[in-house]
């Protein structure tokens, strides 16, 4: 048998959660990176692993990544700031671009296996009614 890990972010979120919920109900080792101080902590499922972390601590990110001798690393990255207000806010370009970032580059760094990237449609932004919406 393999010895492989997840690395989860958004795992407190509804989408995160649920991976997480499948995967430890296939029997995957999982490890999420929890915002220390997350309400929403609550709601990842048992028998995750949780590192308290920010995706633009590169500190942090050590630590989540640090997985040890395993066979492969499937990192699902799927941690972001939904804004649906028309201004300008530094905080979701900070997480959502500059977190993808140092998520992509710890990648390389640690030679992950597979990484794959979602969110929900709650970060696509809302047309007037009656537009398609083009992902």
């Amino acid at each position: 048998m393999k010895n492989n890990i997840y690395l989860v972010t958004g795992a407190a979120g509804f989408l995160g959660s649920n991976i997480c919920r499948q995967l430890i109900a296939r029997g995957e080792r999982v490890r999420a990176l929890i915002m220390n101080g997350d309400p929403a902590e609550k709601y990842v499922p048992k028998g995750v692993e949780i590192v308290h972390g920010d995706l633009l601590d590169e500190t942090s990110l050590d630590v989540f990544f640090d997985t040890g001798e395993v066979d492969d690393v499937y990192v699902i990255h799927c941690a972001s700031i939904v804004w649906v207000k028309n201004e300008v806010n530094p905080k979701v370009h900070a997480v959502n671009v500059d977190g993808t970032a140092n998520i992509l580059a710890q990648c390389v760094k640690n030679r992950v296996t597979k990484l794959i990237y979602i969110s929900s449609t709650g970060a696509i932004p809302e047309l007037p009614h009656g537009e398609k919406i083009k992902e």
